[in-house]
């Protein structure tokens, strides 16, 4: 890529994101040419030229120092480097600028300064500035809520950028998916390019399948050219296209110009650069690019911000590295005194941990992170359910260790925790009614957490209080297309009365397990679903009991 190119995407960025204009002389949108052409110096390379609305920033190199001057209104300083008729030029960086370079400089600003007339902005009115959020994982959220770090699945079904294009070519870039062959790549790349009524976000899905063919030079190009495009159109340039654009140059290998893009969108967005680099990798990794995202992350890899923790594990996980996901929580809790000293954010990277070795099937790896998870914060979504789950799967909760563990709960009534693998325990071993005083307590402390709830309902239908089953199990549908087993659960209960309702729940339940990124349930299990309902459509009535190897805890 030419170093121009940056240049120009660095004016128009940097001219459109910030949130407030000072009011006074600004410069005006669509003079970067201007700029470029003064700033062209035979014997100093540009670089770097960056608009900061009242001023303009050109960064110089003569092979030994980095020399930064700014343009402003000559009304702006009363003691510049030198003044012309339109401008005054100053230091931005206190290293004095060789006399030879502020000589050429000024021949070009004179010749050229009658192309460029100072706007003038008011004072703005208040309002509140733009709440600006560097997207994690290529989505806007509230980056204080639990993260689920997917580390069992990111990168197996390539994420596309969220742009608004024809539904002509987003199908058109669905292909692309799936698709391996770098010619086929390319020729859909092309056709996603040329496309008329695309604009910026047809360009960005180009960009994406020409990734996907590892051509990040032709990626490259297309993102600057959607760079123009927006910054044309738009307010403000979607942080996402830059964050593209990003891993093009992480990919290419080019330092120099991936330090640039990063300091341009830490002074136009104030992003955090490492974060913004480690974003940069993540959307490799999601894209399917694992080796490439591993082979560019060495410092995301080693850093200590939780961005990159975050980031590394899913490039660990994404390229099956059990050892990697270790390391990075190991290195979470090497400072770490006692499990009060792990902040709620860093909470996600040890259920991360544990998703990824269960999805493994290491159970006990799996049960170490949880364990840790669930002693500093039992509330943490999904936490309990999937402690319990892997406890029974590490064959940690036998029919002997359960009496031990009734015997804790019993003692501990305020250890929520052994109160519901006692309750889970007795449970699986279908002593239902025995373990419903187990799992109230919890049902009542953690509402939000609904396995818990299913397991209390599903007790007492199997102790014979079908109402109460049935009261707690609706109350959970705002759970049921996260927790689908609340369909089967639900089937179970209905089959008995209403052949109808029972039928429809099952059939949820069996669609909703065959989707993209679902939990897998054991194969047993979906044929069991799968058989009973195909009885039911018959017309018979089978027994709502699942296949007995659900209720057996092993000796």
């Amino acid at each position: 890529m030419k170093r121009g190119v940056l240049v120009v995407l660095s004016l128009a960025v940097c001219a459109s994101v910030h949130a407030k204009n000072p009011s006074g002389y600004v410069v005006p949108q669509g003079v970067e040419d201007i700029f470029i052409e003064m700033a062209k110096i035979g014997s100093y390379t540009v670089a770097g030229i960056r608009i900061e609305f009242n001023k303009v920033l050109i960064t110089y190199e003569d092979g030994k120092n980095r020399i930064e001057l700014a343009l402003v209104h000559p009304s702006s300083s009363e003691s510049p480097l030198f003044r012309t008729s339109k401008f005054a030029v100053v230091s931005a960086n206190g290293m004095p600028p060789p006399e030879p370079l502020l000589r050429a400089l000024k021949e070009r600003i004179v010749s050229l300064e009658h192309k460029f007339e100072w706007g003038i902005a008011k004072e703005p009115q208040k309002e509140a500035e733009a709440n600006l959020t560097l997207p994690i994982f290529g989505q806007s959220r509230d980056p204080s809520a639990p993260i689920m770090l997917g580390l069992s699945s990111v990168g197996k079904s390539p994420v596309l950028p969220h742009v608004a294009v024809p539904k002509e070519l987003q199908d058109l870039a669905e292909k692309a998916r799936s698709e391996s062959d770098p010619g086929k790549l390319k020729k859909i790349a092309k056709e996603l390019s040329s496309a008329k009524e695309g604009g910026a976000g047809a360009k960005r899905l180009a960009a994406f399948v020409l990734r996907r063919a590892k051509d990040f030079r032709g990626a490259l190009s297309l993102l600057d050219e959607a760079v123009k495009e927006e910054s044309k159109t738009k307010n403000r340039v979607d942080p996402m296209l830059l964050v593209e654009r990003l891993a093009c140059l992480l990919a290419l290998q080019n330092e120099p110009l991936v330090r640039e893009a990063l300091d341009m969108m830490q002074s136009a967005y104030r992003f955090d650069p490492d974060c913004v680099e480690a974003e940069g990798v993540d959307l490799l990794v999601r894209e399917g690019l694992k080796d490439v995202a591993m082979k560019v992350s060495k410092g995301v890899r080693e850093g200590n911000k939780l961005c990159q923790m975050r980031v590394a594990m899913r490039v660990y996980g994404a390229n099956q590295d059990g050892s990697g996901v270790l390391s990075i929580v190991s290195r979470l809790l090497r400072d770490k005194k006692t499990v009060s000293d792990i902040k709620s954010q860093e909470l996600d990277l040890l259920f991360g941990c544990a998703e990824y070795f269960s999805a493994a099937k290491d159970y006990n790896a799996a049960v170490r992170c949880a364990d840790i998870l669930v002693k500093r914060d039992p509330s943490y979504p999904n936490a309990m359910d999937f402690l319990g789950s892997l406890y029974i799967g590490a064959g940690f909760l036998t029919r002997k260790s359960l009496e031990a563990m009734i015997v804790l709960a019993k003692e501990r009534k305020d250890d929520l925790v052994a109160s519901y693998l006692a309750g889970l325990g007795l449970y699986y071993a279908s002593r239902h009614r025995e373990c419903i005083p187990f799992l109230e307590p919890v049902v009542k402390k953690f509402p939000n957490e609904s396995r818990p709830a299913m397991y209390l309902a599903m007790a007492y239908f199997f102790s014979g209080d079908r109402k109460k089953a049935l009261d707690i199990l609706e109350g959970l549908e705002p759970f049921a297309k996260k927790n689908i087993d609340i369909y089967y659960c639900r089937s179970l209960v209905y089959r008995e009365f209403d052949r109808q309702r029972s039928i429809e729940e099952l059939e949820k339940f069996v669609t909703a397990s065959a989707e993209e990124d679902r939990f897998s349930f054991s194969e047993l299990k979906l044929r069991k679903a799968k058989s009973d309902l195909e009885a039911l459509k018959r017309g018979e009535t089978p027994l709502p009991v699942p296949p007995s190897d659900f209720y057996i805890l092993w000796e």
